[in-house]
């Protein structure tokens, strides 16, 4: 498992097709590169969008429009399509119903349309965690309704026998560039990153790495019906600071919150996130299983993305704007990012 080059034996020689939803953002438009490298005859890539103008259908063997609230179109889109990558973004409308119910959605299109292999982006469930450490629910009975929404959606696929590899996902490094989530900023001491992790580790993942491990299991059929949990690096709030300071020749310093504090922040979403961080700072499994060794293992001759990789590719586009400079695009001036930009940032 996790070689990445154990194709199904039924295939012929005609490439399959991987339907992939959410194409043009982070996690399929990663997922689409890397079917390209690693697969390049083997599979044939269908771009699942909204809007197929936005798309430049060079990079794709073919584009097709759906809508994640149609099941007909998802169905069509599906069609003779051997694998799906499954997500969702909560963020578009903050609602783990309508979440869930889009999950539904290309749960039964995948079984009707008879997928061979469903990859679903996913997450853990929070309320076990949380709820006995009196943290207040937020939606029904979720703590942390964009995790335990996708968590419950998981046995769409399992009631109605689609073969599916769960893929657990973890916080984007792309959001500690993000202007709109989590990018160091200025209050006027200094750049800062604040959050209530205090000092536990926070697992990492680079989006392009999701698509890797998305790919390989799309190429390895022992990774139908399993869980696999994935991560780039793991480093507290300090060492990514520390990281960050290194890197961008900037002082940035981590400033911790306590978790009302942070709850209470005047942001859209504060809450929700302030109970993530909660829950992963007190989930000894959500560390433990993304082991680092195992996610290079499924990602096989890939060299996993650390923090300092990453910024250090991308140290020229991190948009720092100092107190005093133009307005800074913040998650309360900044919409969130929805599917029409394909940018989901869940966690």
């Amino acid at each position: 498992m996790g070689c990445g080059f154990s194709i199904d034996a039924s295939s012929s020689k005609e490439s399959k097709i991987i339907a992939v939803l959410g194409a043009r953002g982070l996690q399929g438009g990663a997922l689409c590169d890397a079917l390209n490298r690693h697969f390049p005859t083997e599979f044939k890539i269908r771009a699942i969008t909204r809007d197929k103008s936005k798309l430049n259908s060079g990079k794709y063997g073919e584009v097709v429009e759906a809508d994640l609230d149609d099941l007909a179109s998802l169905q069509n889109a599906f069609k003779g399509a051997y694998g799906v990558f499954g997500l969702t973004n909560f963020w578009e409308s903050f609602s783990a119903a309508k979440e869930k119910e889009q999950a539904r959605n290309i749960a039964q299109a995948c079984k009707n349309a008879g997928v061979k292999h469903c990859v679903w982006s996913t997450l853990e469930y929070t309320v076990d965690t949380l709820k006995p450490m009196g943290v207040q629910p937020l939606q029904g009975d979720y703590t942390v309704p964009h995790f335990d929404a996708k968590f419950e959606a998981n046995q769409f696929f399992s009631d109605l026998g689609v073969p599916t590899t769960y893929l657990y996902t973890c916080m984007y490094m792309e959001n500690l560039i993000n202007p709109a989530t989590f990018l160091p900023k200025d209050h006027g001491n200094g750049l800062m990153l604040g959050n209530n992790m205090a000092d536990e580790k926070l697992p990492l993942v680079c989006t392009k790495d999701i698509g890797i491990a998305a790919a390989m299991c799309f190429g390895d059929p022992d990774t139908k019906n399993t869980s696999q949990y994935i991560a780039s690096d793991v480093l507290t709030m300090s060492e990514i600071a520390a990281i960050y300071t290194e890197v961008v020749g900037k002082q940035i310093n981590y400033v911790p919150f306590d978790d009302d504090t942070f709850r209470s922040m005047d942001f859209p979403g504060a809450a929700e996130l302030s109970n993530m961080f909660q829950f992963m700072r007190e989930n000894a499994n959500f560390k433990l299983n993304r082991n680092l060794s195992k996610m290079q293992e499924l990602c096989d001759r890939d060299k996993l993305t650390t923090l300092r990789d990453f910024l250090t590719a991308n140290k020229e586009k991190i948009p720092f704007e100092s107190k005093e400079g133009a307005k800074e695009e913040t998650m309360s001036t900044k919409k969130l990012a929805t599917p029409d930009d394909e940018e989901e940032i869940d966690c």
